[in-house]
């Protein structure tokens, strides 16, 4: 025991240094048909993003670390795009392979995975329909397969946003009503918590801190929040006592604050004006604002029709100026770690991007492109700044703003238990629209009879995401965590690729590099060999060594980053 003790202290100081430093498959379900979209050069695209990195580092001086190595790119764009890392075997066939386009490649394949869907899903769904941590009861999960499938079929994110945001009907029959049903309080959407959330996720600004009163460090008035409000004011729900849910629009707005439901909604008056309520201890409390787009002029509805497809136009329309940069900017953090503008949700003058010539020119051709998602990551993962290493190089170990070397990022719950899976069981990808997220052939864990019941994959994301909605970019593994990772049963299982490593009765060497390959998506150094083949000559038998490797591996902080 006190050998294994050493050997995995000594094995996590060298992974630790690394870090700093540096069964058969069912045949997989083809990708939907894709949206058509104009056809885009990516080459000049990558070109121009690099020449304004390069320019920005010569200024200040600022080397530039060198280009990722294939095992670093490949765990990279895996975890980035599909939200998991590869099989032992597709590693091993990419380190080993002499083609030189193969990065290009892996990308387009990456992008036309079901994996990709899914990942970007996980990621947008906090986003779209936070979890509310009131609600114990599990819930099936409409929206998040949903969504996977619209981004699968590539269709443009304003018709996405547009989907979510105008959506009229019956909810049940609709998971693009999550939205609006995600902001409401006793299942009434409320005019006041969609304008934050849209100001938030689709224009990229903290619009809800201008509600009680002009936001104190932006530009935002009380009346552009409650501007936006107002084009919420006449939406319902009719199922005021209990499903069927069915949302719509007042016909006709009434002059007077009512209750539906039991929740208070502000006063709406004719032309689309909304009145601003006295709860929340807003300023402005029984001002009438009409409906304002944001940077435009009051406008006057017509009463007799939808107030929404008015925002929604404008929302999505090529000559927003908020709404293409947002998106891109988001994008742009997932991938290298932070925003263009920083933080993603604070778009304003006050707060200049790193790099405006970037974030200008992707918008312009993420609009031009009819707001083609895969084309903008296409674009962002072939340039030299995604594919440069993370390791500082000397003169560059303090920046994290001009893009000299990419940044650590932490793998999110969603990925790591997908990677785990990967490690354990070899899963190539999620099938689209499961019900909480199962796999196949895994059993949801039930709270009551006949009931939902929540699947180990969401049990795991919800312990591991821990209180909150945590930002993506910030590492929330804790104590907790770890320790649930170190004795959990996921990672003390029989794995079968120990069993497979025995069976055909592969060496030390052999086994370590696979079980590398496996976890960590590189091959060992000749110190961790040499450590790890000691190990494994001191135990019992090879299957003990090997899941002691294994354990080791995949409780190393190397595991849950993404480099």
């Amino acid at each position: 025991m006190f050998a294994f003790r050493f050997a995995v202290v000594a094995l996590v100081a060298a992974l630790a240094v690394r870090a700093d430093d540096a069964k058969p498959q069912k045949p997989v379900k083809p990708p939907p048909p894709q949206e058509r979209h104009p056809v885009r050069e990516v080459a000049p695209v990558a070109a121009a993003i690099d020449r304004e990195i390069d320019r920005r580092l010569a200024d200040a001086k600022v080397p530039a670390s060198p280009a990722a190595d294939d095992a670093e790119f490949l765990r990279r764009v895996y975890l980035d795009l599909a939200g998991r890392i590869p099989t032992w075997e597709r590693a091993a066939a990419f380190l080993d392979s002499p083609d030189p386009e193969q990065r290009t490649k892996l990308i387009d394949e990456l992008l036309a995975s079901l994996d990709f869907g899914q990942h970007q899903a996980d990621l947008w769904r906090p986003l779209l329909a936070p979890h509310d941590p009131s609600n114990t009861k599990p819930q099936v999960d409409r929206f998040g397969p949903w969504l996977a499938g619209e981004l699968n079929r590539n269709r443009g994110w304003d018709k996405v946003a547009a989907d979510m945001l105008g959506f009229t009907g019956d909810v049940k029959e609709k998971p693009e009503s999550t939205f609006l049903m995600a902001n409401a309080m006793g299942a009434q959407p409320k005019a006041d918590l969609l304008a934050g959330a849209t100001g938030k996720v689709f224009l990229g600004v903290q619009l809800q801190c201008a509600e009680c009163h002009d936001h104190p460090f932006a530009p935002w008035k009380q009346t552009d929040f409650w501007g936006i409000a107002a084009f919420f004011g006449k939406l319902r729900n009719t199922g005021v006592k209990g499903p069927p849910y069915v949302l719509t629009e007042d016909p006709d707005p009434k002059p007077l604050e009512v209750k539906n439901g039991g929740i208070e909604r502000p006063a709406m008056r004719a032309g689309g004006s909304i009145v601003i309520p006295s709860a929340g201890g807003n300023k402005g409390a029984g001002q009438v604002v009409p409906a304002k787009l944001l940077g435009d002029k009051a406008q006057t509805l017509d009463d007799s029709t939808s107030f929404r497809p008015n925002l929604v136009e404008w929302l999505t329309s090529r000559d927003n100026p908020y709404f293409a940069r947002a998106f891109v900017n988001r994008t742009w953090a997932q991938l290298c770690g932070r925003g263009l503008v920083h933080p993603v949700d604070s778009m304003h003058e006050k707060n200049p991007a790193s790099h405006p010539e970037i974030l200008d020119f992707l918008a312009k051709e993420f609009v031009e492109s009819e707001f083609d998602i895969k084309h903008l990551f296409r674009c962002i993962c072939t340039s030299h700044a995604y594919q440069r290493t993370s390791r500082p190089t000397p003169g560059n170990e303090r920046d994290i703003v001009l893009l000299s070397k990419m940044a650590v990022k932490p793998v999110g719950p969603e990925a790591l238990y997908d990677s785990l899976l990967v490690v354990f069981g070899g899963s190539k990808s999620l099938p689209a629209g499961k019900p909480n997220g199962n796999k196949p052939g895994v059993k949801p864990v039930g709270t009551k009879p006949g009931g939902p019941a929540l699947s180990p994959r969401d049990e795991f994301v919800n312990q591991f995401r821990g209180q909150g909605e945590a930002d993506s970019q910030e590492f929330a593994h804790g104590i907790p965590q770890f320790l649930r990772r170190m004795n959990g049963e996921v990672f003390n299982a029989n794995a079968p690729i120990v069993e497979r490593l025995v069976h055909e009765d592969a060496n030390a060497d052999r086994a370590i590099e696979t079980l590398y390959l496996a976890t960590l998506t590189r091959r060992p150094s000749t110190e961790e060999r040499a450590i790890l083949a000691k190990y494994i000559t001191s135990r019992p038998t090879p299957a003990e060594g090997y899941t002691g490797v294994l354990w080791v591996l995949l409780n190393s902080g190397e595991f849950v980053l993404n480099r």
